[in-house]
């Protein structure tokens, strides 16, 4: 890498056009204007605009990988392309996830309590502007890593075959918007979430109504995008450990 490639790369992203930034707090709305102003006043226009990257094609058989390490557990993620921020869908995943997540949800009551395969385990949707994942993340004894393999599938089956309950969906609903509440007590977690709202596309305000488009999701709208993103016959799956392979 030369120092060509870093300024070749400083004037292609980090320009106006690319660029938000937000105020919060108790300040003196003129005189912050006028102090941005001052401060960016050579911050130059006139990049070209990015190639789009090619997205990932959704799988369509199951892809393994893995490395075996000299490991007391076992860590295995197996998991799907989901979908983009800002989505319709993308919200019933959020809670989706939560079903399964946290010591109320099903993964750790079936698989931790039930049947003691794991030391930990959650599912996690991560959203993007690509096309994001939603996966389940296991940590388990090498010896039990077939038996949790195939408890994780069958709850990805019974996910996708069965409506969740009212009292999962409200337990989730309730976790997930007290959770993002929670996380903006503070004027820097504020402009963060503003300012990632307003890069993606969604409007700076977007929290306004972010809680209301998860307050609206159904039993319905769960068991449809479970079917539509998670097929136990198409994913892929990472296994690192003694059995890593």
């Amino acid at each position: 890498m030369k120092r060509r490639d870093l300024v070749k790369h400083y004037r292609s992203f980090f320009v106006p056009e690319r660029m938000v930034l937000t105020i919060v707090g108790d300040v003196n709305t003129a005189y912050a204007i006028s102090s941005v102003k001052e401060a960016f006043k050579g911050f130059k226009s006139g990049s070209k605009r990015l190639p789009t990257p090619k997205t990932e094609e959704r799988a369509t058989e199951i892809r393994r990988a893995g490395a075996v390490k000299d490991k007391a557990q076992t860590h295995i993620a197996l998991g799907f392309l989901a979908t983009t921020i800002g989505s319709p869908e993308s919200y019933p995943l959020q809670v989706l996830s939560e079903v399964l997540s946290g010591q109320g949800g099903r993964l750790f009551v079936n698989l931790r309590d039930t049947k003691s395969l794991a030391y930990s385990v959650s599912a996690f949707f991560k959203q993007a502007m690509d096309p994001g994942l939603f996966a389940i993340y296991i940590a388990v004894a090498p010896d039990k890593k077939d038996e949790a393999i195939e408890a994780i599938l069958a709850e990805f089956k019974k996910i996708t075959t069965e409506e969740i309950t009212p009292a999962e969906l409200d337990r989730a609903r309730n976790s997930i918007i007290g959770n993002y509440e929670i996380a903006l007590q503070n004027v820097s977690s504020q402009a963060a979430d503003m300012t990632n709202n307003e890069l993606y596309g969604l409007g700076f305000d977007f929290g306004e109504e972010y809680t209301r488009k998860i307050e609206a999701v159904t039993v319905e709208d769960v068991l449809r995008v479970a079917k539509k993103f998670i097929d136990i016959n198409a994913y892929t799956i990472s296994v690192v450990g003694a059995n890593g392979k």
